[in-house]
C-alpha cells in the first residue's frame, strides 16, 4: 500500500532541488524543511531498513538547509566586500581503489556479463575489439530498485579492471548557486579527462539528468541537463562511465538513447537462489541452531532486496538482535533460531522495499508507454514477478 506521506516528502524534496538549482535559496530551505518533517513522519510508520532510509533522508534535508545557510552567509559577505564566491570544486569528486570484484557480488550474473562486454573485455582484448571495429571503453546505465547492488557492482567492475573508481558527488554538484552546477559538472569531467584510464560512477544520475520536459520551467535546470549531455559526448575512450538510478522514468530521453549510455541494464532484486545464498552467508557468520532453514527463508522473502536481508537493519541483524537480547537477559547464550527470523519477517520489522518500487514502476508504465519501450527489461520483470 502506498504511503501518501512518503509521496509528499519526495515531492517536497524534488521541489527543494529545483529551487536550489534555480538559485531560490529561501524556497529551497522551505521545501527541504517540509520534506524533513514528512520523512520523519513517514519513518514512524515503518521499521528496519525503510525506517533508517527515511531518517537518513530527513537528515539529508536538514544538512542541505544548513549548507544553504552557509552559502547565503558567504554570498552576503562577498557582496559586502565586493568579492566573488569561489567554490571548492575538489569536493565534487571522490577517488577510490575498489578491493572487490565480480566474484564478491552475489548473483546478478546477467548484469555482470553486460558489464564485461561493455567495459572489461574491451580493455582485456583491445586488439580484438579493434579488429572488429569496436571502440575501447564503454558506457552503461543501470537501473532498478534501491538496495539491490548497483553501487557494489560498479565498484566491482573497477576492481575487475584494477582501475580507480571516481565517484561523482551528485549532492555536491547540485548544491550551488545559479550557474555553479554547470561549472561543477564541467570541472568534474575536465578532471576525469586528465586521467588516462578510470571508471566514472554517477549514482542517482536522475538528480542531474531529469527530463527537461518534467523539471520545472527553470532554465537553470534545463542548462544542467544540457551541460551533462555535452560533457558526456567528449569523454576519451579510456574513461568508462557507469550511471545508476532508482527512478529511470524521470530521465531525459537524450540520456538513454542508443549510444549515449548504452542500452539500459536492469539490476533486479535477488531471486530465490540469491536470497538463499544471502541467508546461508548470514547463518555461517552467526551462532544459529539447526532449526534455521535458508531455503524456507528464501521462499518467505520474495520482494525483499539484498539490503533488506543482509545490511544494517536488515532481517539477519534483527534476528541476531533478538537472540542477543535474550542472552543478555538470561545470562546464557541463546542461538538464533527459525522463530527469530519468522518473527522479523511476519512481524513487519523489515518490510519488502522492492514492492512499493514495483508498484510505482507499474504506475509509470501504465501512464506512459514510452517508459516500457525505453526499459523493456523492467516491463518483463513486472509481468513475471511472483510467477
Amino acid at each position: 500500500m502506498d504511503d501518501p506521506v512518503l509521496t509528499l516528502a519526495n515531492e517536497m524534496y524534488r521541489k527543494g532541488i529545483e529551487a536550489e538549482m534555480a538559485g531560490d535559496i529561501d524556497a529551497a530551505k522551505y521545501y527541504y524543511a517540509q520534506a524533513a518533517i514528512k520523512f520523519y513522519q513517514s519513518a514512524s510508520y515503518v521499521k528496519g531498513v525503510a525506517h533508517e532510509v527515511r531518517i537518513k533522508k530527513a537528515e539529508e534535508c536538514k544538512n542541505r538547509i544548513e549548507n544553504l545557510k552557509m552559502v547565503a552567509t558567504q554570498h552576503n559577505n562577498a557582496q559586502i566586500q565586493g568579492e566573488h564566491i569561489k567554490e571548492n570544486r575538489s569536493e565534487v569528486l571522490e577517488i577510490v581503489q575498489p578491493d572487490v570484484k565480480f566474484a564478491d557480488v552475489v548473483g546478478l550474473n546477467e548484469v555482470k556479463e553486460r558489464l564485461r562486454i561493455a567495459m572489461v573485455y574491451p580493455k582485456k582484448y583491445g586488439n580484438l575489439f579493434k579488429k572488429y571495429g569496436l571502440k575501447h571503453g564503454g558506457r552503461i546505465i543501470m537501473y532498478g530498485p534501491p538496495g539491490c547492488g548497483k553501487t557494489l557492482i560498479a565498484r566491482a567492475c573497477a576492481g575487475e579492471l584494477n582501475l580507480q573508481l571516481i565517484n561523482g558527488n551528485v549532492a555536491r554538484l547540485m548544491s550551488k548557486w545559479v550557474g555553479e552546477a554547470e561549472k561543477n559538472i564541467a570541472y568534474m569531467f575536465a578532471q576525469v579527462r586528465n586521467m588516462k584510464e578510470a571508471v566514472l560512477f554517477l549514482d542517482e544520475i536522475d538528480a542531474l539528468g531529469a527530463s527537461r520536459e518534467k523539471v520545472s520551467s527553470s532554465t537553470v535546470a534545463r542548462r544542467v541537463v544540457t551541460q551533462l549531455l555535452v560533457e558526456m559526448n567528449n569523454l576519451p575512450e579510456g574513461i568508462l562511465l557507469i550511471a545508476a538510478t532508482n527512478v529511470p522514468w524521470i530521465l531525459d530521453s537524450a540520456l538513454i538513447r542508443t549510444g549515449r549510455l548504452g542500452t539500459p541494464v536492469f539490476v533486479p532484486p535477488p531471486d530465490k537462489d540469491e536470497r538463499k545464498f544471502l541467508f546461508e552467508r548470514c547463518i555461517r557468520e552467526r551462532p544459529v541452531d539447526e532449526t534455521v532453514d535458508a531455503e524456507v527463508l528464501a521462499d518467505m522473502t520474495e520482494g525483499y532486496s539484498a539490503s533488506d536481508i543482509a545490511d544494517v537493519g536488515g532481517i539477519c541483524e534483527w534476528a541476531a538482535t533478538m537472540a542477543l537480547r535474550d542472552t543478555i537477559k538470561e545470562g546464557k547464550v541463546r542461538k538464533i533460531n527459525m522463530d527469530d527470523f519468522i518473527k522479523v519477517i511476519k512481524g513487519g520489522y523489515v518490510k519488502p522495499s522492492v514492492i512499493p518500487w514495483l508498484i510505482e514502476a507499474q504506475r509509470k508504465i501504465s501512464r506512459n508507454p514510452d517508459v516500457s519501450r525505453a526499459f523493456p527489461e523492467l516491463l518483463d520483470f513486472i509481468t513475471n514477478f511472483g510467477k
